[in-house]
């Protein structure tokens, strides 16, 4: 039963391959047919940030925001692909954006306020890592880094 299904489908296909070759002309259909959906480049993405293939996840991320401006939590992890290759000002942008569409995950917030403690923005980080802990209020980590923030600004004031 599966076997002629299939076999149908693919008739359906050859069909209208043809008929779309012939309407529109063999170079003008390949894209139609072969092109990678949203869904596709966002999953191509994340597993190439999970392999750590930071490269990859970019150039499939840039191609998602072409067609869509954000797409579950793509800015994030176009973030985490930046901050991984020490690109930190792009990863900040990012993080930005990340919030901008998806304001309600957190982890956002967290990396953002990394980035800024690293360069020495101890009130810009302590702001995001406060707003991380509104979204994630057990955050261990979140809570030492604005008490951090407050040491380190303090002690900047001081010199």
């Amino acid at each position: 039963m599966f076997a002629d299904i299939r076999r149908r489908y693919r008739r359906v296909i050859v069909l209208l391959t043809t008929a779309l070759g012939i309407a529109l002309g063999q170079a003008a259909i390949y894209p139609l047919l072969y092109r990678e959906t949203v869904e596709e480049l966002y999953q191509r993405a994340y597993d190439a940030v999970l392999r750590g293939e930071h490269g990859d996840a970019l150039r499939a991320l840039k191609r998602l925001h072409q067609r869509v401006p954000a797409h579950e939590i793509s800015h994030f992890l176009a973030g985490w692909a930046h901050h991984c290759r020490r690109e930190y000002a792009a990863a900040l942008a990012e993080y930005r954006l990340a919030i901008r569409y998806s304001p309600e995950y957190a982890q956002s917030y967290a990396n953002a306020g990394y980035i800024l403690f690293e360069q020495g923005r101890y009130a810009e980080a302590q702001h995001y890592f406060r707003l991380h802990l509104e979204r994630v209020p057990d955050d261990a980590g979140s809570r030492f880094m604005v008490e951090e923030c407050q040491r380190r600004g303090a002690r900047e004031r001081k010199l």
